[in-house]
Parts: structure tokens; C-alpha cells; sequence
């Protein structure tokens, strides 16, 4: 752009253009960066690793079902209540001395299962799109990745608000899906 001065205005002081530098000029200008794919590389690898970590130490929770809108839908409402009332009742027991330690240990529990919440939709998502051809490790992980896959390229789509969307409603099934693997194994202990 070019500077107009009006006729017989004068500049008190140097005058200076320079051009202001943005981070991002453009929405899709980020996926020009080499760093953007570095980073979901990694994240990805980590996210299968842990995965794998909670295969082997919960194998139930990743076998989780979302095949029958029913189980879909209280997915959703669980996770949506757990997001909203899980906060609120860290805070009221970490406000006693003796619920301290208790809501220090559900501060633990709520953001290992809000990570996990994604890995629970993506084991899915994997045996959905790519059903293991044998009960064995190799098979099982190679859908956890694909289903992992396939999650991360829509949560990260150049689409205004689809890839956030996608990633609310993969937050409130994983979480409904964490919610409700806790309560069954609490039932089953009693």
C-alpha cells in the first residue's frame, strides 16, 4: 500500500513504512510450514505409543463399541456431563483438607481420560474402518493407527469449524467412553 499525504501536510519526526509481519497471513498458510507436520508426526507417534500402553494395561476400555446410535448418543451425554461436572467437584473436595489428596488424584484421572478420550474414539474408528483380521497385537495396531490416522487428518482439516467440531464431538465420545469403561469396572468390583 501506498502512503497519500494531503497537499502541504507535513511529518513532525522521521517517517518510516514498514510492512507489519504476521505469523499466519492466510488460513492455510500453516500447513506450509514444515514444523506443522513435524509436530502432528510427533503427536501421533505419541499418541499411538500410549495407546498401545493402554491396550496392554486396559485392554476392555480399547474395545469400546459405538456401533448403535444408543451407544453413540450416551456417549455423548456422559462425556458432556463428565466434562461439565468433573471440574466443579475437583474444586468443592479440594476446598476440605481431607478431600485434597482426593481431588489431586481426580485432577490425575480426569486429564489421563480426557488424552485417552481420543485414543478410545480412534480404536474404534480403526476396527470400524479397518477391521483386525486376527486377535493379535500387530493386527489390533495396525487399525489403532489407521483409525488414529484418519482422526488427526479431520481434526486437522483447512474446513472453518469442521475439524474443531470434529474434535469436540471425538472429546465428548471418548470421554463418555472412559466414563462409562471406570463405572463398569467399579460395578464389577462390587
Amino acid at each position: 500500500q501506498a502512503l497519500e499525504r494531503a497537499e502541504g501536510a507535513q511529518v513532525g519526526g522521521s517517517l518510516s513504512i514498514q510492512p507489519r509481519e504476521r505469523l499466519h497471513r492466510r488460513f492455510l498458510d500453516r500447513y506450509r510450514q514444515p514444523a506443522f507436520y513435524a509436530m502432528h508426526a510427533i503427536g501421533l507417534v505419541a499418541a499411538f505409543l500410549f495407546g498401545l500402553l493402554l491396550r496392554f494395561v486396559a485392554p476392555s476400555l480399547m474395545e469400546s463399541d459405538l456401533s448403535t446410535s444408543p451407544q453413540f448418543l450416551r456417549s455423548l451425554g456422559y462425556g458432556l456431563g463428565v466434562l461439565v461436572a468433573t471440574p466443579i467437584a475437583i474444586v468443592a473436595l479440594a476446598l476440605t483438607l481431607v478431600g485434597l489428596p482426593v481431588a489431586v488424584l481426580a485432577t490425575f484421572t480426569y486429564v489421563v481420560g480426557l488424552y485417552s478420550a481420543e485414543l478410545l474414539v480412534a480404536a474404534w474408528l480403526g476396527r470400524t474402518l479397518l477391521p483386525p483380521q486376527r486377535d493379535d497385537w500387530m493386527s489390533w495396531s495396525r487399525s489403532f493407527f489407521v483409525g488414529l490416522l484418519v482422526l488427526t487428518i479431520a481434526t486437522q482439516l483447512p474446513i472453518p469449524f469442521l475439524g474443531g467440531a470434529i474434535m469436540v464431538v471425538t472429546l465428548l465420545l471418548g470421554t463418555g467412553l472412559f466414563f462409562q469403561a471406570l463405572r463398569d469396572a467399579a460395578v464389577a468390583r462390587a
